[in-house]
């Protein structure tokens, strides 16, 4: 192998551990996207698994929740801070307390 195709394969590695890094930051939300998630659990009828809105303060860690941080949103932010980017819900139909309808409802 020639040092041409030597540094190339480093240089790729090196992409790829940094990739690794960065998809595996511990990120914390903000507290206006951790509030904003708290109030819509608390308008569904049914919980939604994985979302420990009580005891867990970070919501990016909730089941279906991504985070990215603010940084690489092109965002102007000192901190730094991480903000909620995709929220998954799965399957689940969901309904308001008041009885109407929020998601994956049929349209009469």
């Amino acid at each position: 192998m020639g040092i041409l195709e030597f540094w190339v394969i480093l240089i790729a590695l090196g992409f790829c551990l940094l990739a690794q890094v960065l998809n595996s930051q511990n990120f914390t939300c903000i507290s206006n996207d951790l509030k904003a998630l708290r109030d819509f659990v608390s308008a569904v009828e049914s919980p939604i698994g994985g979302w420990d809105t009580d005891s867990s303060s970070n919501c990016c860690n909730w089941v279906g929740i991504t985070c990215k941080s603010s940084s690489s949103l092109g965002l102007n932010d000192p901190l730094n801070s991480s903000r909620v980017v995709h929220v998954e819900l799965g399957q689940g139909r969901l309904r308001s307390r008041s009885g109407s309808c929020l998601a994956d409802c049929s349209i009469s």
